[in-house]
């Protein structure tokens, strides 16, 4: 039995687990409880995830039963001095009833030493709180004593016949043999002010039936970094009544996951994934990302951590589309794997094995062709997460020819055989997230735990400057190659500016900055630009196919004209000529005449505009980065073991 010293009591403790975070304290509720409650329902479970404390209030369980000393004063000191026996100087508490206005006292005592607050079903410190708490075990008449058991009886019966005798015992005698009514009733009470000198990030769990609820909002309106959530049917026992839901709440709060992101120096790989890490992080977890500091600087807020990896020059976009040169088809698939992804992972596995050994993640969210986030996280023993790019990558488009796919596969066994992992690294066993919707994708998919989410785009933000005031209302037309493909585009995009040439619409040109001597004043020519907010506002969009682009604009109602160069473009222009939100044209052969009639057709025609809208609205209902990282969370969650990082 462990035990301490403190504040003048003997105080019975249980601390098991261990973690990063700062460890869990969990203060059971007043009389018929013990540290017992909070151990089984949460703290041996989430004891994998950080170092949790539980402990028995004065009177209760195995700690002492002093005569006096029940006020909230009395069991803060209690609190403070465990916390300082144990050398604990930071804490996550967690209290449930009394347990929680414990907590929230201690937290407005102590703002600095606690880092995160749980509050279940708790007064708020509101005037007569302690009044009311105090009839509930009044030793005025022999009367109201006897009832003791009986008050108690809704948690009796969530205990075995033996610990709910023992209960019984212990609550018939803290309210006839101790002052602890009368130290109840002359407890202070938490005045607005007090309550505002907690800043820490604050849950308030409440059952939306409890008659405490008042309290709850009052934490909300109060606290700045409270949090309330209710849960349905459940009333002041609603860590009885609703136990799994509780957990759910708790643990995600108390001891976030560790989410380490991998992705290649490719502006459309990077996006979805950016989105999927601020949603994440908006749902409570810790977030890092292992890549390449100048592409990922374009995308990533610069508050994210970031552990930089070097970037050679034969990783760049310039050098990956010089890489693929002409190659068409499957040459063009080969010279994908071996020039660039293979290389890209061999020339990223130290940095990722690296900054994984720093941040301790609890898993790795790796793009589809970040080979080295899935190789690492072998080696380390944690779950990931495919980032698939683009809803073609979650199809088998080697389903027709075996010999390739068996080159792949091969390619990439030898690969990861290099690093000493075994396992298959193309695709997560845990999950694959594919940025699009079922519909929009045409063919067998991989086998997989594929789950469609739609884009990801909702909390991008393109950290680039543009030149606002240019545009007026004059129809906007923005035209993209994408990251890889920019360089390769000289002759398109200079038939692009003939077309343009004497036409009273405005044009947004992402291209090389030598083509700007070559436009004429209504159209914009930028290497970089923050497309989310410029599809807000173009009428049409010209691009070569990339899916992100391309469900970008459909996620904003914009029809498209679409010129695939190769790889998965040419499916994903069969699927917007198909949903009538679009037309194709041939990028080798296509000419200023033609471009300019493509876009004229989509600006004029109607039902380009009627169907994209009608897309948009699905697209907008499917759930982006935030079902993404709900999904993350669970899967991980029902997957994660221990990481054995060395």
């Amino acid at each position: 039995m462990a035990e301490v010293r403190a504040n003048g009591i003997s105080i019975h403790y249980q601390s098991i687990g261990q973690g990063d975070v700062p460890p869990v304290v969990f203060i059971h509720g007043l009389v018929f409880d013990d540290l017992s409650s909070w151990y089984f329902l949460a703290g041996a479970k989430l004891s994998h995830r950080a170092r949790v404390v539980v402990y028995d209030l004065r009177g209760h369980g195995k700690s002492e039963h002093t005569p006096t000393g029940y006020g909230l004063r009395q069991q803060v000191a209690d609190l403070k001095g465990l916390l300082d026996e144990l050398e604990i100087e930071t804490v996550r508490l967690v209290g449930n009833s009394l347990g929680g206005l414990i907590a929230l006292a201690f937290a407005a005592s102590y703002p600095d030493r606690v880092d995160r607050l749980v509050v279940i079903d708790s007064s708020a410190g509101e005037d007569g709180w302690g009044d009311a708490m105090a009839r509930a075990v009044s030793q005025t008449d022999d009367a109201a004593q006897s009832k003791v058991p009986h008050w108690f009886a809704p948690w009796a019966h969530r205990y075995s016949g033996r610990k709910s005798n023992r209960l019984v015992k212990t609550a018939t005698r803290l309210a006839r043999e101790t002052t602890l009514s009368a130290d109840l009733r002359a407890s202070p009470t938490l005045s607005d002010r007090q309550l505002a000198q907690i800043t820490c990030p604050t849950l308030a769990i409440y059952g939306a039936d409890s008659s405490f609820l008042a309290s709850g909002q009052r934490l909300q309106r109060v606290l700045p970094g409270c949090t309330l959530h209710q849960i349905e049917g459940a009333s002041h026992s609603v860590v009885h009544e609703a136990t799994s839901a509780i957990y759910d709440a708790i643990e995600p709060f108390v001891a976030p996951p560790r989410y380490l992101f991998v992705a290649p120096p490719l502006t459309g790989h990077i996006n979805p994934m950016v989105s999927v890490a601020e949603a994440s992080r908006a749902q409570g977890a810790d977030i890092a990302w292992a890549g390449h500091p100048t592409a990922l600087g374009r995308s990533v807020p610069p508050d994210h951590t970031l552990y930089p990896l070097d970037e050679p020059d034969q990783l760049s976009g310039t050098v990956a589309s010089q890489a693929l040169g002409s190659a068409v088809g499957y040459q063009r698939y080969k010279h994908l794997i071996e020039d660039v992804y293979v290389p890209l992972a061999e020339a990223m596995v130290a940095g990722v094995a690296e900054a994984t050994r720093v941040f301790r993640p609890d898993a790795i969210i790796a793009d589809q062709y970040a080979y080295a986030g899935a190789i690492v996280a072998e080696q380390c023993g944690l779950p990931w997460v495919t980032s698939a790019p683009s809803g073609t990558s979650v199809i088998d488009n080697l389903a027709s020819v075996p010999k390739v796919r068996a080159w792949r596969d091969d390619a990439l066994a030898e690969l990861a055989s290099s690093h000493g992992v075994d396992r298959p690294i193309f695709m997560s066993p845990t999950l694959a997230l594919a940025y699009t919707l079922p519909d929009l994708v045409a063919g067998p998919l991989l086998d997989g735990p594929i789950e469609f989410v739609g884009p990801a785009f909702t909390h991008r933000s393109d950290a680039v400057a543009f030149p606002w005031d240019a545009l007026d209302d004059r129809p906007l037309v923005f035209v993209t190659l994408g990251t890889v493909h920019s360089d390769a585009g000289d002759r398109f995009f200079r038939e692009v500016l003939a077309a343009a040439r004497d036409w009273d619409i405005q044009f947004v040109l992402v291209a090389p900055e030598r083509f700007a001597d070559e436009a004429p004043d209504h159209v914009i020519v930028r290497p970089y630009v923050p497309q989310i907010e410029i599809l807000q506002r173009a009428d049409a969009v010209v691009c070569h196919g990339g899916y992100n682009t391309t469900l970008e604009a459909l996620a904003h109602g914009v029809p498209l004209v679409v010129a695939p160069i190769g790889d998965d473009q040419p499916t994903v222009a069969e699927a917007v000529v198909s949903a009538g939100v679009g037309v194709r044209l041939k990028f080798r052969r296509a000419r200023a005449p033609q471009i300019r009639n493509a876009i004229s057709e989509v600006l004029t025609v109607p039902s380009y505009r009627e169907s994209a809208e009608r897309l948009r609205q699905r697209i907008g209902a499917s759930g982006g980065a935030q079902a993404a990282a709900a999904l993350i969370y669970r899967r991980i969650r029902e997957s994660m073991r221990k990481p054995q990082v060395a």
